[in-house]
């Protein structure tokens, strides 16, 4: 039962490193905008340029910083926990 809580705080750890760096990753597109022929996805890439403007490139970002912390958070909720149990030690 031990070995379930810290595999479960491994996983909200990871989940919450990788929300902060999407999270990054949107203000440096917020505050640095990239062109639109520049993208992974070039198709969802033009929809948020139409939508939002130049600046909605970070969309994506934010989207995938706001799925990491949702699924950090419904993790850390579902696993089984003592009283005393903390999320970073």
């Amino acid at each position: 039962m031990r070995s379930g809580f810290h595999a479960f705080r491994w996983i909200v750890r990871i989940l919450i490193l990788s929300g902060i760096a999407f999270g990054v990753d949107a203000i440096s597109k917020v505050l640095n905008p990239l062109p639109p022929t520049i993208g992974l996805f070039r198709g969802i890439t033009d929809i948020a340029i139409t939508i939002f403007g130049p600046r909605g490139v970070a969309i994506m970002s934010f989207i995938s910083a706001f799925a990491c912390f949702y699924l950090a958070r419904s993790f850390w909720r579902s696993a089984a926990q003592k009283p005393t149990d903390r999320l970073w030690w």
